[in-house]
């Protein structure tokens, strides 16, 4: 029997409908019994059925005689097609208003053989066979907004023209374990001077045909990664291709609001995990989809595998997709590939400190971990008034620093505050450092677009970072960053070439931030003009991205943080300490009243 994990098909969904009873049913309301009502019952529980084909119904559309079926039924059992509602004391009650119950028509690419016993419990492609309608599993009332986002069938975009066949060595920088994983993007697009050009444009087929021809100058994009020996990754250029997947949405980009920033929580829908894709090594290294809205807008989502590229490099590539899906012949920045100037020196020899990748300077004894099963993320903004009250809290000889070590020092302390660690545990605050540019002196040409940034870390013992005031932990965050040097990138490359590539960040009393404010998404232009979003989609448990934001016409900088549920409110009521503003939860988020620190969930 084929595994789950070998097994790739296609379900391919109609739109979400509501079968109402075929015949007027009574309009009242029933109440529950105290069996029914009670809190243990109150979710949902999935139910899953196979058949043959009978030759018997031939020429009957399962469909169509299940859908008519049920709409007879339902004039039986005409409360399944009410809503819940729930009375004093929390009794529930079904108002029978023949709203109807949901239903969907799909199609999938596969045989009950191919499946063989995946449908019986656990039933690996559950989600596949019973789509989840956001908005559609809550108990009490009706859905506030159901998104159905029809997909057609993955593809993989080759280059425009052959390209050569050979192997490239990625950078020590590339290639370190901690790098080894798929990053998020989302970018939202309005429908842009509707009545000119782009009026007859399909955003599908124009950004399909411009990556297709930027992928002749980025044609390891469209190649496969291999390991050799000491765990060297390189990219077998063989032109294989980049998934793309093309979506149509039946919303808008004014119903879907703030919900494309951080943390997407409708990302699943624009961004479909092609199953077997998601891995390092032999995958696609670039997923690419694009859905049309119903108002003419377009959502672009991707996922990167993060060893080929930074936040610089990427928007470097978009850019050049952008450029030729408008008609240039070919793009204004030329890419460098040139890996080898961030490879190990010879011999290779670490020449400074890395708390980054030490596991061993952790305290003993019992300490909280930040991969719990309750994980949850919301996001916090940060605009002119609450950069003005955490500046409050450090002293004058520190007020030069920037914004984002002031943002940095501030979550790094209430966090650590939250997760109610061992006082004696050492905890980490480590700040995506860009080695670009003169500053750093790293001398990398212009159109180099692999990873060319380190981490360094701040150290510190929980009990210090909570009881001293803000300004230990800023002066802490800004020694970190000034650590970083050309001689710091090339200790970096030589550690990985050391280790074999394993050292990794340390999971344990660890927090890394980065900051893509100025990354250049928001600059991404496919002919429709600039993103109304664009940047990282969600969180990743131990890493935050800044990301930047508009609310109530202000610019500022909203923040997705990762953690468990319990910790999460702690957080929050901290947060809303340092900021001496009442913090603004997913419930009000819509309110335009002055709340600062906003949170979504």
């Amino acid at each position: 029997m084929i595994s789950p994990s070998a097994l790739l098909f296609q379900v391919n969904r109609l739109k979400p409908e509501l079968i109402t009873p075929a015949k007027p049913t009574p309009h009242e309301t029933k109440l529950l019994s105290n069996i029914d009502d009670q809190e243990s019952l109150r979710f949902q529980v999935p139910v899953i059925m196979s058949y043959k084909n009978n030759p018997s119904m031939k020429g009957n559309d399962a469909v169509e005689v299940i859908r008519e079926a049920l709409s007879r039924a339902l004039v039986y059992y005409y409360p399944l097609a009410g809503r819940l509602r729930e009375g004093p004391k929390r009794k529930l009650m079904v108002e029978c208003n023949g709203e109807g119950v949901l239903f969907i028509e799909a199609n999938a690419d596969v045989t009950l053989a191919q499946l063989g016993d995946t449908i019986a419990p656990p039933s690996p492609f559950l989600e596949e066979f019973l789509y989840n309608v956001p908005g559609s599993d809550g108990i009490v009332g009706c859905p506030l907004l159901l998104i159905q986002v029809n997909r057609l069938k993955p593809e993989l975009i080759k280059p425009s023209k052959p390209t050569p066949h050979e192997t490239k060595q990625l950078s020590n920088v590339d290639d370190q374990e901690s790098l080894r994983f798929q990053i998020p993007v989302i970018m939202s697009y309005r429908n842009n001077n509707p009545s000119s050009m782009n009026a007859n444009r399909d955003p599908v087929k124009v950004i399909r045909e411009g990556l297709r021809r930027a992928l002749v100058y980025y044609y390891p994009m469209a190649g496969r990664l291999r390991e050799g020996p000491n765990r060297k990754l390189m990219v077998e250029c063989n032109g294989e291709g980049v998934l793309f997947i093309e979506g149509n949405a039946d919303v808008t980009l004014v119903q879907l609001g703030d919900t494309i920033a951080p943390p997407s929580p409708f990302l699943e829908e624009f961004l479909y995990n092609v199953p077997g894709s998601d891995g390092i090594l032999g995958c696609p290294l670039l997923l690419i989809q694009v859905t049309r809205l119903s108002c003419g807008g377009f959502i672009l989502a991707l996922r990167l595998n993060h060893t080929m590229c930074d936040a610089a490099g990427l928007v470097q590539f978009l850019k050049a997709v952008g450029e030729m899906a408008q008609g240039a012949q070919a793009p204004s920045t030329t890419p460098v590939w040139e890996r080898e100037l961030l490879g190990a020196r010879d011999p290779p020899r670490i020449t400074c400190v890395h708390h980054e990748y030490e596991e061993g300077i952790d305290a003993q004894g019992p300490f909280p971990r930040t991969n719990k099963p309750n994980m949850v993320q919301r996001s916090f903004y940060f605009g002119a008034k609450e950069i003005k009250a955490i500046r409050n809290h450090i002293p004058p000889q520190l007020s030069t620093c920037t914004t984002f070590d002031l943002i940095t020092a501030c979550l790094w302390k209430c966090r650590t505050l939250a997760l109610r660690m061992n006082p004696k545990q050492v905890v980490r605050l480590s700040c995506v450092v860009s080695g670009r540019g003169k500053r750093h002196n790293v001398r990398l040409p212009l159109g180099y677009y692999g990873n060319a940034f380190a981490f360094p870390a701040a150290v510190s013992e929980a009990k210090a970072i909570c009881t001293n005031p803000l300004g230990y932990a800023l002066e802490l965050v800004m020694k970190a960053k000034a650590t970083v040097n050309e001689e710091y990138m090339r200790s970096v490359a030589d550690l990985m070439e050391i280790r074999g590539r394993l050292p990794k960040y340390p999971l344990t009393g660890n927090f890394i931030v980065s900051d893509t404010t100025r990354a250049g998404f928001g600059e991404v232009s496919f002919g429709w003009g600039k993103p109304v979003y664009g940047g990282p989609a969600t969180a990743l448990n131990l890493i935050s991205f800044y990301v930047q934001h508009k609310c109530n016409d202000e610019d500022g900088v909203l923040v997705p943080i990762c953690l468990p549920l319990s910790d999460m409110e702690r957080f929050q009521q901290e947060l809303e300490k340092m900021t001496v503003e009442t913090v603004q939860t997913s419930e009000d988020i819509y309110d335009t009243k002055s709340a600062k620190i906003v949170s979504r969930m």
